[in-house]
């Protein structure tokens, strides 16, 4: 299976200079922020199927109280999440109004 949406993430990283790890796992791929905030998209990850990406960390506080991850996300989304994340210096997103 072919795994773009964390492709396009990463491309979107690295075109305003965002430092992350971009690395082979389970078949798919990891991209690491930091140690409290990475990007999955692999043959075990939430959303695989429709080519979508699982995070951890990255989750606003109210996520965070439910779940440790959140799957079924476009790069798009993910991208949004980790710059505030490394623009911020936190692993918690904070949505803007």
């Amino acid at each position: 299976m072919e795994y773009n949406e964390i492709k396009v993430l990463h491309e979107m990283l690295v075109e305003i200079d965002i430092p992350h790890t971009f690395e082979q796992m389970f078949g798919g791929y990891q991209i690491r922020l930091n140690a409290n905030v990475d990007a999955v998209e692999h043959d075990g990850s939430y959303g695989r199927n429709q080519d979508l990406i699982e995070i951890m960390g990255g989750l606003t506080k109210e996520e965070n109280e439910d779940e440790s991850v959140l799957g079924y996300l476009t790069a798009k989304e993910v991208f949004k999440r980790f710059k505030y994340c490394y623009e911020n210096k936190t692993s918690v997103y904070k949505k803007e109004n």
